[in-house]
């Protein structure tokens, strides 16, 4: 109805405001589709208000990301995903969600980040002696092995995908965590498991801003 009514009055801006919430997923992703190429097709500008990360992503091409009514960032899907501002725009983009961890330099190591009491992270450069949260998305982990002698982690559920299991963990410590590798596996739940990751860190302060320390690194037990 919005994007008739715009037609009709040859209106320039079309606001849209959760048009899909109540429709099936089928349906969703076809309506997606349509919105798009008859927005091109007409050169309006769409603002279209969303809590559905997905529609937000293969939608736009600039994103608002707000909060308790406050602007977090502003950037294009790429931006956003790829450098969010904060451990709040971090955890609302992806599925499943970003793994947040607390992290602190090791004692014995100024390049060794102590995540939790279950990894460490080796860095090429010397770690800031303070507190940080580390964030690591579910496929950049993986799981090492299933011998209990070496387990850091316990499995509590999986979700097969066809291409690609989820895997949802808590560390030894506690910590929840999400490990998505491809195909399919068969983890009983309470089996334990030790899980790593090779990625490019993302790094935030204990409130939550991200920090210019992202680096390749290693993750292991």
């Amino acid at each position: 109805m919005a994007l008739a009514r715009a037609v009709a009055s040859d209106a320039k801006i079309c606001l849209m405001d959760e048009p899909l919430s109540n429709l099936d997923a089928q349906l969703r992703i076809k309506m997606r589709q349509e919105i798009y190429a008859l927005q091109r097709k007409l050169g309006l500008t769409l603002i279209y208000v969303t809590h559905d990360q997905v529609e937000a992503m293969t939608m736009a091409d600039h994103i608002m990301v707000l909060n308790d009514q406050h602007v977090q960032q502003i950037g294009t899907p790429s931006e956003i995903y790829q450098n969010p501002a904060n451990d709040f725009v971090a955890k609302f983009f992806g599925t499943p969600q970003i793994n947040i961890l607390s992290a602190k330099r090791s004692q014995g190591n100024s390049h060794i980040l102590n995540v939790s009491s279950d990894l460490e992270i080796a860095l090429d450069e010397e770690v800031p002696d303070e507190n940080v949260k580390i964030g690591i998305r579910p496929d950049d982990m993986k799981v090492e092995s299933t011998e209990s002698i070496d387990a850091n982690a316990t499995v509590k559920n999986t979700e097969f995908l066809g291409d690609e299991t989820i895997i949802y963990a808590t560390l030894n410590s506690g910590e929840d965590i999400h490990v998505v590798v491809p195909g399919q596996v068969n983890y009983r739940i309470f089996q334990p498991i030790k899980v790593s990751a090779d990625a490019n860190l993302m790094f935030f302060d204990t409130d939550g801003k991200r920090m210019n320390l992202s680096k390749e690194a290693y993750v292991h037990a």
